[in-house]
């Protein structure tokens, strides 16, 4: 394994500098120049998001593109300024008066305008837009309003041609984030478009697929820094044999002394407030109060009516019994082994108990599902268990004795449904890429 690191302009031990878009840019390029020195065949630039704002500005400042195969526009917004007045956290700011006055105008003077509309009137390849209706955080009318200043540039008719809108449903689920887990993406773009390397521009990546069109990278989020890194990932997933002759730990979590406190806790409390409520109930008498102006409000109050009395009863006893019912429920929803059984189809669960032993159940993989990857939780990883509420929780300060087989069995994330793709004859596969560079 090896690695080297490029640190973005404004960042770290880079030269002095501004983080601004055209710096971004500028380090884009580069990258790409890298690439193309490197390699004789097609090269595709894949944007997500706010990265789909720098694909294009990459694109658009390349020499004639640069013989670019494509680019590829992954929930992509129009500009900055209507990101950030359709964004859900934004959008109950809006109305505030200083709103785009202190925060809207201050970015644009800075140059943080990433008008996307403006950049792909130069962009000379062929384009594809893939947006999610259900998508929450960009509204998919962004890439409508692009897929149409696209059809009017000045190319080739071929290019025109060429350059397509997929909209996916809201019923697939595919949201803001999942677009490129989707089989129609694999077919479509992979295995059609015939390309060895993939440069991609997510939010917060940029990844190079460098194998062939069957191994799709799987983008994660390594770093929350801007950083560019290289990191060569040894195994890809048809490389890996799940199918393990013997049982396999894939994780444990020897952390009993500290559910044992949780427990102590929660049953002290609730013996706390169990004894509190049955002596507001017993010893709480209903006394008439003086009424008089010149006491304080909470003097006023008749404690021992029984309104006063009964809610003070009921409350205490709910409070005591919400904490023994939380730490019972965090310690039963612990993870504390994870076995792959023989034959890598199914997999155990162990979980700590509040009262002392384990609890385990065995179950088949396809009913689990990683909300999160290893490499990218810092906590911790919840687990999605098919017919099971709330998630199992896998600590990260425990041990993972086998991250491969982890990472290719319960830490895959299963989206629960069937895409079909007309004309399609292919099997639905999700595969990754050798390597990886992350900004």
């Amino acid at each position: 394994m090896w690695s080297s690191a490029v640190v973005v302009a404004g960042y770290g031990d880079s030269q002095p500098g501004e983080m601004l878009e055209n710096n971004v840019v500028n380090d884009c390029v580069q990258v790409y120049k890298w690439l193309q020195n490197r390699t004789e065949s097609p090269i595709y630039i894949w944007g997500h998001s706010l990265g789909a704002n720098l694909a294009t500005s990459t694109v658009a400042r390349l020499d004639q593109n640069a013989n670019l195969t494509g680019l590829i526009l992954e929930a992509a917004f129009t500009s900055l300024t209507d990101e950030l007045y359709f964004h859900p956290y934004v959008k109950y700011l809006k109305w505030l008066p200083w709103f785009w006055d202190t925060v809207v105008k201050p970015l644009q003077h800075n140059g943080f305008l990433f008008d996307t509309t403006k950049h792909i009137e130069m962009v000379q390849c062929p384009i594809l837009f893939l947006h999610a209706k259900d998508d929450e955080i960009v509204p998919y009318f962004m890439s409508q309003a692009l897929y149409t200043a696209s059809k009017k540039r000045n190319v080739s008719e071929w290019v025109l041609n060429d350059t397509k809108l997929v909209l996916f449903n809201a019923k697939i689920g595919l949201n803001h984030y999942f677009i490129y887990r989707d089989s129609f993406t694999f077919f479509h773009i992979l295995l059609k478009a015939k390309s060895d390397h993939v440069l991609c521009c997510e939010e917060q990546n940029i990844a190079v697929l460098c194998q062939n069109s069957l191994k799709l990278l799987k983008l994660r989020n390594y770093a929350s820094v801007s950083v560019l890194r290289w990191r060569n990932i040894g195994q890809t997933s048809l490389d890996v044999n799940t199918n393990v002759i013997k049982d396999v730990i894939l994780y444990k979590s020897n952390n009993d002394r500290f559910f044992k406190m949780v427990n102590f806790f929660g049953i002290a409390q609730f013996g706390f407030w169990t004894y509190l409520s049955l002596t507001a109930y017993q010893t709480l008498k209903d006394i008439p109060v003086s009424q008089s102006t010149e006491s304080v409000w909470w003097r006023k109050i008749n404690f021992g009516e029984n309104r006063w009395r009964n809610s003070l009863t009921i409350i205490s006893f709910l409070i005591g019994w919400g904490i023994l019912a939380v730490s019972w429920l965090y310690t039963l929803r612990a993870v504390k082994y994870l076995i792959l059984r023989k034959g890598g189809q199914q997999a155990t669960i162990v979980t700590y108990t509040p009262l002392g032993p384990n609890r385990m159940f065995t179950l088949d993989l396809a009913n689990v599902s990683s909300t999160q990857s290893r490499t990218a939780a810092t906590s911790f990883i919840p687990l999605k268990v098919k017919g099971h509420w709330f998630y199992y929780m896998i600590d990260m300060k425990g041990e993972f004795r086998n991250t491969v087989l982890f990472d290719h069995t319960a830490g895959l994330k299963r989206l629960r449904r069937t895409t079909n793709v007309p004309g399609c004859d292919y099997a639905c596969f999700y595969v990754y890429g050798r390597f990886l560079l992350n900004i």
